[in-house]
């Protein structure tokens, strides 16, 4: 309707736009030769402005009333500008490509941010690294735990060792890492050794965390004493009733709060089950 035109080829319904600051009253002018009528008042022509809200308006038949409103909306009327508000809905109703909406879906889940700039790293990070970086530092700011599930070669280990980089080094926080005993000797361990970062983080293999926790009062104060919580190839711990994913749970529960950053390139084997597993340990 606000596309139509008269039999003269002149738009049906006019539009315009008062800009020259905020116009908050409302009058809805009935024009008739014999009975025009005025409502004047707060409520706006919506769902919630006539049903919902408690609005005020006051309507008036017919006489001196409606002459002066409609005097006052002839002011308003020659100090607004057209205003296509039927491209407007148009535009609203346009097909976009998935991939438009791809964009549109990524905009309103981050907004805008952006990879810190910032990070200067030893890791020689690159740029979709620092932007994973910056990622992982927000959701483990939001939600105290993180799940890394980039595929094998795109730098899950680098990533991780710049968040534990600055755990140690700007937040002064202990830090362990859980992984498999062969992960442990072979990958983790000269890592550390190399980047120099053995001396401020331990690494435990998971059969070393689930065979001292229950009769090592000593490595379980040990533990509690760490800030973050480090546990690669995580999907091991996706069954919720195998011994060492109760203990690691325990690890995170205990008297001080601790971060926990989830490495895996496979984060569901079987069924979503075992993603939920995952998200329970920080969510």
């Amino acid at each position: 309707w606000l596309q139509k035109v008269t039999d003269g080829g002149e738009p049906a319904v006019e539009v315009r736009r008062y800009g020259r600051g905020f116009l908050h009253g409302k009058a809805y002018i009935v024009e008739h030769p014999r009975l025009p009528a005025v409502l004047a008042g707060s409520s706006n022509m919506t769902y919630a402005g006539l049903m919902r809200n408690a609005e005020l308006n006051l309507g008036y038949p017919s006489g001196e009333h409606t002459h002066l409103v409609q005097e006052w909306f002839e002011h308003f009327w020659d100090e607004s500008d057209p205003y296509d508000l039927a491209g407007l809905y148009a535009r609203r109703w346009d097909p976009h490509t998935p991939w438009v909406v791809f964009l549109r879906m990524l905009w309103e889940l981050y907004g805008d941010t952006s990879a810190d700039d910032q990070i200067v790293s030893t890791m020689h990070l690159t740029g979709f690294q620092r932007e994973g970086v910056a990622r992982m530092l927000r959701v483990l700011d939001e939600h105290g735990g993180v799940i890394v599930a980039d595929e094998v070669g795109l730098g899950k280990t680098f990533m991780a060792a710049e968040v534990m980089r600055r755990a140690t080094e700007q937040a002064r926080q202990r830090v362990v890492i859980v992984a498999p005993a062969a992960l442990k000797a072979s990958m983790w361990e000269p890592f550390l050794e190399r980047y120099d970062m053995s001396r401020r983080i331990k690494v435990y293999s998971f059969a070393e965390v689930r065979n001292r926790w229950q009769n090592n009062p000593e490595f379980r104060e040990e533990l509690e004493d760490y800030a973050l919580v480090v546990v690669d190839e995580a999907h091991n711990l996706r069954n919720p009733a195998a011994q060492q994913t109760e203990v690691v749970a325990s690890l995170l529960s205990g008297a001080n709060p601790k971060e926990v950053l989830l490495l895996t390139a496979t984060p569901v084997n079987n069924s979503l089950f075992d993603l939920h597993t995952l998200i329970r340990f920080f969510i």
